[in-house]
């Protein structure tokens, strides 16, 4: 690869009668430069479990930093230019340039035709049967689904709508050759949390998940998320299970908050017909750690403050009075804070929709 021969090459010094100068250093001779073409080397060789063909191809996604100078690089599988979905591989080498470890979700060879016989919207037809309701179809590509070593070309549909119970956005997998289901999987995670202002507990909230890491933000309500305020960092995980119920967490603030927002958001589009808080399918961030006796909407984000006790203010009736601001501000006509007194109203009137749309049971 380019990168690779860069750095093959070595930068030679200039010879002169006096003196031989010192070749000058590199700007791609870096450790992250070393181990991404040590990792890009490795997969051009098929080295070990890496399938290394003329049909086969592997393209570099993702480079991760480490600890200790190490390095995770992440590759992409494709089979005669057809994504191969479940052949990603890793490699895990060091700022020196020496490959540490790789890992690959399967090496078997893939040899299968590639001009299908069911068309998209047949496979489409297939799809929309695992969904309860199905608002939209994001997408639609022709694929080679590689699971537990059996290859089969595929058209991924991607699906937004809702199981019987949760939002969904759903990949299903359709046989390209015969039209049957072959697999699926979904975005949404159906997180857990222990939370202070609702319940009964534990409640549900709707999270990312991204190998074995899950996070706060929501993957059905464009920009959703809760971060920690002191860094901005959106809440990451290895477990989801949210919070300890101490409402001195933000951790825990952040699932009020998460909870409070998805429950809005879904008054929003059952009861108004809207969708989502800006109107047009987007919601915006928060953060929870504020060391003030607030809450505020300023334009672009969410912030919780705490009380006198500080505990952080995250129930529905704050959360949803904050994003009610949101909404008004998205809206033509609305107040958009030139009336204080009818922007508060109003943000007090998205709160208390909110609060009986959830319709928790006392205490909550």
């Amino acid at each position: 690869m380019a990168l690779t021969a860069s750095l093959a090459g070595a930068l030679a010094g200039t010879a002169s009668a006096a003196q031989q100068a010192q070749p000058a250093p590199s700007q791609k001779d870096t450790p992250a430069a070393r181990a991404v073409a040590a990792a890009d080397q490795a997969v051009d060789s098929g080295l070990d479990s890496l399938v290394n063909s003329a049909q086969e191809q592997y393209e570099r996604r993702l480079v991760t930093p480490w600890v200790k100078d190490l390095y995770s690089v992440s590759y992409e599988r494709s089979y005669r230019g057809l994504p191969v979905v479940g052949g990603d591989a890793v490699v895990l080498a060091d700022g020196a340039g020496k490959v540490r470890a790789l890992q690959s979700a399967s090496s078997v060879r893939i040899d299968v035709a590639t001009r299908p016989s069911v068309s998209a919207k047949d496979a489409e037809a297939t799809s929309r049967a695992k969904l309860a309701a199905v608002d939209k179809v994001e997408s639609s590509r022709l694929v080679v689904r590689l699971k537990d070593d059996k290859p089969v070309l595929a058209w991924e549909t991607v699906l937004s709508g809702r199981t019987r119970t949760a939002p969904s956005k759903l990949h299903v997998f359709v046989d390209a050759r015969t039209g049957a289901f072959v697999d699926s999987y979904d975005d949404v995670v159906a997180g857990t949390g222990n939370s202070k202002w609702n319940g009964p507990g534990p409640v549900t909230i709707d999270t990312t998940n991204s190998g074995s890491t899950y996070t706060l933000r929501d993957p059905n309500r464009t920009g959703l998320s809760c971060a920690d305020y002191s860094t901005g960092t959106v809440f990451t995980k290895s477990s989801d299970s949210w919070g300890t119920g101490n409402p001195t967490s933000k951790e825990t603030g952040c699932v009020d908050l998460m909870f409070a927002a998805q429950k809005q958001w879904d008054m929003l589009s059952q009861w108004l017909g809207r969708n989502g808080v800006s109107g047009n399918g987007r919601s915006f961030p928060a953060k929870v750690g504020l060391s003030d006796l607030n809450a505020y909407w300023d334009g672009s984000s969410v912030t919780i403050g705490r009380n006198s006790a500080n505990e952080w203010i995250a129930g529905i009736d704050v959360v949803a009075h904050e994003y009610g601001h949101a909404i008004d501000s998205n809206t033509p006509g609305g107040t958009s804070g030139q009336e204080s007194g009818l922007g508060e109203a109003t943000g007090d009137i998205f709160g208390a929709l909110t609060e009986a749309f959830a319709n928790e049971p006392a205490p909550y």
